[in-house]
């Protein structure tokens, strides 16, 4: 009988282990908001919006002038409690427009289709990360998204 007992505890403690190493793992895989650089100066809104692409609007509401390439971003899908990145399906990485600079107090209306990137996408939340640059940093703006299309 006592036999049994440790046998059972050793196997408990291994599946407590086991269940232990994969959250670590898991939480590597998916770093948080927290390791990437915000800034707030920015207004976002999306004028139009399907599953390739959206008309979009950025404003800089700060005093500080950044650059950014408007074909760099990330797309994230709200899962599970979480932000995960979408998988860019271009096989090169290389950037199709030159720096656009973002000066104080201007706006910047643009057509992004993200379907040669991502594919279309289906109902449900995202949002797009843009990193932006100064002459030192790299910091990132956002904006969340909702698709919802009749299939």
């Amino acid at each position: 009988m006592k036999k049994s007992k440790k046998i059972i505890s050793v196997f408990a403690l291994e599946i407590i282990i086991l269940s232990l190493f994969f959250l670590i793992i898991n939480i590597q895989l998916t770093p948080e908001e927290d390791s990437r650089n915000y800034v707030s100066d920015f207004e976002i809104s999306v004028c139009d919006i399907s599953s390739s692409g959206m008309q979009i609007n950025i404003s800089n509401k700060g005093n500080r002038f950044f650059s950014f390439e408007g074909d760099v971003y990330t797309i994230q899908k709200y899962k599970r409690n979480r932000w995960i990145d979408l998988i860019d399906e271009r096989t090169e990485r290389t950037s199709l427009c030159d720096d656009i600079g973002l000066y104080p107090d201007r706006d910047y209306n643009f057509f992004l289709k993200w379907e040669w990137r991502y594919g279309k996408l289906e109902n449900g939340k995202y949002r797009i990360l843009f990193p932006i640059y100064d002459s030192s940093d790299t910091y990132w703006i956002t904006k969340e998204l909702t698709i919802a299309e009749n299939n």
